[in-house]
């Protein structure tokens, strides 16, 4: 009788539909043992799976939209790059943006000597004792530019209409086409001076924070920049290039032989220019010591010389 229960306990037991009670349900798909594509193919998919496949799509599609995007800016700069190439291959780089920095020459004047410069372009220079100078081996197509960086240069400058011949010193920029003058600048004091001889020439002040308007000068006008005020003043340009004549003074007003000397041999010399404004020195002191020179001033001229330091003496009037 046991035997019999265990029997009826192992049927299987079917549920409503006569299937075994707890067998998937798979909707009819595959019935007869092989699957119905075509009421698999009229199912519906859940909601949240419908968002999903839409959120999917569009993102898809946002992403191949940027693609084409990168694509097309790509193949516009490639373009752009391709010309820029091409232009600049055909006019032979001949720009400034591929223009190399020039190389500068420096010369540097011994305190005994005087030098004679002939710059590239056939202008020329004759330049003072203890005097530094600096120029490029090649002058660029638009302009010639000098950089005198202490001392005193006396330039006579080729005819050029296209290429203007500049002169940088300190904070002071003289501008010449075809002229001659002289360039003065004595960074220890801070004092810059432009003689012009002939020709014309436009000095202007090239620092940024002065608003200094440029001066045109003509023949026998002088430049003077000292302790931030300018100063016009008048002098004889009879006697071309006086750089060359090194310490000759004709009727040279006193502080302009003072610089000169002190440029020459490379020391300071400090004096009241109020004092001296109206006098005058004449003499040639080339080739001699500084301290024959002070004697020949200080009987001459009734000036007294004290020594400060190694470099810088101060002079005192004697006598009014």
């Amino acid at each position: 009788m046991s035997d019999n229960r265990n029997k009826e306990n192992r049927k299987e037991i079917k549920d409503g539909d006569g299937k075994p009670f707890g067998a998937p349900d798979n909707h009819g798909l595959f019935d007869g043992g092989e699957p119905d594509f075509d009421k698999y193919a009229q199912m519906e998919a859940p909601p949240e799976m419908e968002a999903s496949m839409i959120r999917y799509k569009i993102s898809h599609a946002s992403q191949l939209r940027r693609e084409r995007q990168h694509r097309t800016i790509y193949r516009i700069t490639a373009g752009i790059a391709a010309m820029f190439l091409l232009y600049f291959g055909f006019t032979k780089f001949d720009t400034p943006l591929f223009h190399e920095v020039p190389t500068l020459v420096t010369v540097t004047v011994n305190e005994d000597a005087i030098k004679q410069i002939a710059f590239p372009d056939g202008s020329m220079a004759t330049v003072s004792p203890g005097s530094v100078l600096r120029y490029p081996e090649t002058f660029t197509k638009t302009e010639r530019r000098i950089y005198l960086d202490k001392g005193e240069a006396f330039f006579e400058v080729a005819k050029d209409p296209k290429r203007p011949f500049r002169v940088a010193s300190g904070e002071l920029q003289t501008t010449a086409l075809g002229t001659s003058f002289t360039v003065q600048y004595n960074p220890s004091v801070r004092r810059e001076k432009v003689n012009l001889y002939t020709g014309k020439v436009s000095v202007e002040n090239i620092s940024k924070q002065r608003n200094i308007s440029p001066i045109v000068l003509t023949p026998g006008k002088s430049y003077e920049f000292l302790d931030g005020d300018v100063v016009l003043s008048d002098f004889n340009p009879v006697g071309n290039n006086p750089v060359a004549k090194g310490l000759v003074f004709e009727n040279v007003p006193f502080d302009e032989a003072m610089y000169r000397i002190s440029s020459w041999y490379g020391i300071n010399l400090l004096f009241d220019r109020e004092n001296t404004k109206r006098r005058w020195i004449n003499g040639n002191f080339n080739n001699k010591k500084i301290e024959d020179i002070f004697f020949i001033l200080s009987n001459t001229y009734d000036l007294q010389f004290t020594k400060t330091d190694s470099l810088t003496y101060k002079i005192m009037m004697t006598k009014k």
